[in-house]
Order: structure tokens, then C-alpha cells, then sequence
């Protein structure tokens, strides 16, 4: 993420040169997998909508004052954010078959965010 901000934009970092085709190229580049994406976005889905309900017992039945309930629901959107990189956004690109090159600043900083979750 140091690079983005010191070169001021993803396609002016060194090796992220992305000038030599166009969109479309890139997009005729890429190789469309519905059958892994659709799949990842049901089951991201599923998992996030199983966590709201886990989150509010632990509120409305007030084990939030335990250390241990504390950690969990820490944990818990910890691991809602990954699986918001890993499969919410990952699934999506699957289906429609891109390539870092068509929407290199969106990748670059999904990509980052992803490591740092």
C-alpha cells in the first residue's frame, strides 16, 4: 500500500504496467469461471449471514462480558472481513474472468486488505 501512495496510482508502479493492451484485450485475456465463482459468492454469503445472528446472542444474551465471548466476537468479524476478501470479492472476478490489468487499482487494494485481515 506504500506504493500507491508514492507513486500516486497503481498503473505508475514499476512491474504494474498494464499499457500494453486495452480493456478489451485484457478482458479477452482473462478466463471466465462461472462454476468456481457463483459457488465461492453462495457460500460467502451463507457464512456472513451466519455470523449476524451468532453476533446478536452474544450481545442480547450479555456473554459480551466475558473475556472469552470478547475474543470471539473480535475473531468473528475478523473473520467476516476475510471472508468478505476471499470470497465476496474473489467470486465475482471469477465470473466475469478478470485479469489484474482490468481493474488493477481495485485488485491492488483488495490484495492488500486481504493480507492484512
Amino acid at each position: 500500500m506504500n506504493r500507491l501512495v508514492e507513486y500516486g496510482s497503481v498503473e505508475s508502479i514499476p512491474y504494474y504496467n498494464c499499457s500494453r493492451k486495452t480493456f478489451s484485450e485484457w478482458e479477452q485475456t482473462g478466463i471466465k469461471r462461472p462454476w468456481l465463482g457463483y459457488p465461492l459468492i453462495v457460500f460467502g454469503v451463507f457464512i456472513e449471514l451466519l455470523y449476524i445472528p451468532i453476533i446478536y446472542i452474544i450481545f442480547k444474551t450479555r456473554l459480551i462480558r466475558h473475556s472469552c465471548y470478547k475474543i470471539i466476537v473480535v475473531l468473528a468479524f475478523i473473520d467476516m472481513g476475510a471472508t468478505c476478501c476471499s470470497c465476496l470479492i474473489t467470486g465475482p472476478l471469477l465470473v466475469m474472468g478478470s485479469v489484474f490489468c482490468m481493474y488493477p487499482t481495485f485488485t491492488y487494494v483488495a490484495g492488500g486488505i486481504a493480507l492484512v485481515i
